[in-house]
C-alpha cells in the first residue's frame, strides 16, 4: 500500500481516499481502487482542499 502511494506521488498524484474499502486483495495481490477523489499535485503550498472519508482522514 505504501509503495502504491509512493508511486502515485512520484507521478504527482494523490489518491485522497485511502481506506479499507478501497484496498482490494486478489490472488495475494493488493490493488488500490476508487480514484474518484484523486487529484494532480500542482502547488503543494496552495493545496488546502480537504477530501476523503472523514473517519479515515488524518487529524
Amino acid at each position: 500500500i505504501i509503495s502504491a502511494c509512493h508511486y502515485f506521488t512520484s507521478k504527482e498524484f494523490v489518491h485522497r481516499d485511502i481506506k479499507p474499502a478501497n484496498i482490494l486483495l486478489k490472488n495475494k495481490q493488493i490493488k488500490i481502487a476508487d480514484f474518484g477523489l484523486a487529484t494532480q499535485i500542482v502547488d503543494v503550498d496552495k493545496s488546502v482542499t480537504f477530501a476523503g472519508t472523514p473517519q479515515y482522514m488524518a487529524p
